[in-house]
């Protein structure tokens, strides 16, 4: 019988590297021409509100938020990957794709176009979400084994 240990650890690991890689971006984030606005933008959908009217507070407590969902796929990922056995596919790196990915599609699919930004503000925001999406998934990439393995 197949034990449930390893699979729920590998989740809770992911959650927490998802958090402190959160933590990690966070400042790079505060200080980028649209760093937070992809959490403001996620916060004001979430509530029905427009972008002005979230706080920094709500728009940190979106982020989090966003950043435990995405710790939970990138678990999710990881354990599919590593379930198939395929030795040349490193399953954190898969599931750092699948995280980059993932967050990229749902935020400019399903927050983005309700946001009722400009054109070329919108676009600026898409490229600086899939920069920092890609910077979220390899400090998980490299983060969660490190957790795993206790360094």
């Amino acid at each position: 019988m197949l034990g449930l240990g390893a699979p729920f650890m590998t989740l809770w690991l992911s959650i927490a590297g998802a958090l402190i890689a959160a933590v990690a971006l966070l400042p790079l984030l505060y200080f980028m021409s649209e760093g937070l606005t992809p959490a403001y933008v996620l916060a004001a959908r979430r509530r029905g509100w427009s972008i002005e009217e979230v706080s920094l507070l709500q728009a940190l407590s979106a982020y989090v938020l966003a950043t435990g969902v995405l710790g939970v796929v990138f678990g999710v990922a990881y354990l599919l990957v590593a379930a198939t056995g395929i030795a040349w596919l490193i399953p954190s790196v898969a599931a750092a794709a699948t995280v980059t990915s993932v967050a990229y599609f749902l935020f400019t699919r399903l927050a983005l176009p309700d946001a009722d930004l400009e054109l070329r503000r919108a676009r600026l925001l898409k490229i600086q979400l899939l920069s920092t999406a890609f910077l979220y998934g390899l400090v998980l990439m490299v983060l969660v084994p490190s957790l795993a393995l206790g360094v």
